[in-house]
């Protein structure tokens, strides 16, 4: 008796290394899946409330383009997860919500640095005032400290 419930341990603890599960199927993964809907639903929210303060000013074409564009990306993973286990085969979920994902993230990350480039002239960003506030404020100091000859 003892061989016996010792190989259906043996056999239950190695059974887990092949399974076919998905790992946004488990709790755990549908836990990552609610952290990332709840960061959407604050991302909307701070989206929605800021695009209503600076509706008077030109930067509402901003928040509309590209507060939409970079809030799909916090539903890229629940749609691909979504998307995989109604579609797809369970030995292709892993490799069909990788590749996707993998290529969500290279167009965003493309986004940001074609719209943050520094000879980007049509961009959104106005970083060159905050750029230029900043130097105004360190040219304003009054003296700056230097370091006791001895430090040097």
């Amino acid at each position: 008796a003892a061989c016996v419930l010792l190989e259906l341990w043996g056999e239950y603890s190695v059974s887990r290394r092949y399974t076919t599960d998905y790992v946004y199927t488990t709790s755990f993964g549908w836990a990552i899946i609610c952290v990332d809907l709840m960061l959407l639903f604050m991302y909307s929210t701070k989206l929605w409330q800021t695009h209503a303060a600076e509706r008077d000013n030109s930067d509402g074409a901003f928040y509309r383009r590209w507060g939409i564009i970079y809030g799909a990306w916090f539903l890229a993973l629940p749609f691909i997860t979504v998307l995989s286990q109604l579609v797809l085969a369970p030995y292709v979920w892993y490799l069909f919500s990788l590749g996707v994902l993998g290529l969500v993230d290279i167009v965003v990350y493309s986004a940001l640095v074609i719209a943050l480039w520094p000879g980007n002239t049509k961009t959104y960003f106005k970083l060159s005032s905050v750029f230029e506030v900043a130097e105004d404020l360190l040219e304003r100091c009054e003296a700056q400290r230097r370091l006791p000859a001895a430090a040097v």
